[in-house]
């Protein structure tokens, strides 16, 4: 499912914030390890915050849309708010916004 860029409005999938967190490795109790920890990845968590308020430029090949800027969606803003740290609750609302025909 898709995450949504709160500025531009680009459709993100949810792995994409996972890929990066491998790509850029994380720490886990000062140890540094370059795949995921059983009990979850500290690094996407972080990209998943900084996702939510910068959007698609936390990617270092992406950038926002200008044709689609909306310099903070309040739809998208709103589902973020409301779902906190919850990306795949984050997902789902955007799925069912999206079935309904408000994306």
């Amino acid at each position: 499912m898709d995450l949504y860029c709160p500025k531009c409005r680009e459709p993100w999938d949810n792995d994409s914030l996972h890929d990066l967190a491998s790509e850029l490795g994380h720490e886990c109790d000062g140890i540094r390890h370059d795949s995921p920890c059983a009990d979850g990845c500290v690094k996407y968590r972080e990209l998943a915050a900084r996702f939510r308020v910068e959007g698609c430029t936390i990617f270092p090949w992406a950038s926002h849309n200008e044709d689609t800027m909306h310099y903070g969606d309040p739809l998208v803003a709103a589902v973020y708010d409301l779902m906190g740290d919850d990306m795949d609750g984050a997902a789902a609302a955007f799925d069912d916004a999206e079935y309904m025909g408000l994306l």
